[in-house]
């Protein structure tokens, strides 16, 4: 079947200030969690995972999101974030709803011209009409390094780390 998708950003600030804003919207089949039951625990056999895409139900998912980085020196950066999703089920179910928002922020400081400390923390939350309650906080701590290949200039290798706790 055919989707339909649409997205307008904006992002704008001043030397030491940005700010961004994206909104994203498409109509396309719906995702259904746990549509199907999965196999009983101890089965050796590998069982479904339960989640399908619903190819003859459409359904309305949005996504916006916020972001404002400001640098503090030469070197320092903060940033604070946001973001709202819906993915509007209820041609499939009257009770088929998916909400979800995040919010947090971060720090970064350049330690050389190839590497940069980062911290941050995110506050994730997601609620199925029909479903627990999910939490989720994101634990950004680290080093980048960067660097760019010998092969190219323009080709640059990056790494980083993260951890999650869901509850």
């Amino acid at each position: 079947g055919n989707a339909h998708f649409g997205t307008i950003g904006f992002s704008g600030g001043s030397a030491r200030t940005r700010v961004s804003f994206n909104q994203a919207v498409n109509y396309s089949s719906a995702y259904l969690p746990r549509l199907f039951p999965v196999a009983a625990s101890g089965v050796r056999d590998a069982g479904a995972s339960g989640n399908y895409g619903v190819s003859g139900q459409r359904a309305l998912f949005s996504h916006s999101d916020v972001r404002i980085d400001q640098s503090i020196s030469r070197r320092a950066r903060v940033a604070a974030l946001g973001s709202y999703s819906l993915q509007g089920l209820s041609r499939v179910s009257p009770d088929a709803t998916m909400r979800g928002y995040s919010a947090g922020g971060s720090f970064s400081f350049d330690l050389a011209r190839s590497a940069t400390l980062r911290a941050g923390y995110v506050h994730r939350e997601g609620d199925y009409s029909s479903g627990p309650r999910t939490v989720v906080r994101d634990v950004d701590l680290g080093i980048d390094y960067r660097r760019a290949l010998s092969l190219s200039k323009r080709t640059h290798a990056s790494f980083a780390l993260s951890s999650a706790i869901v509850d």
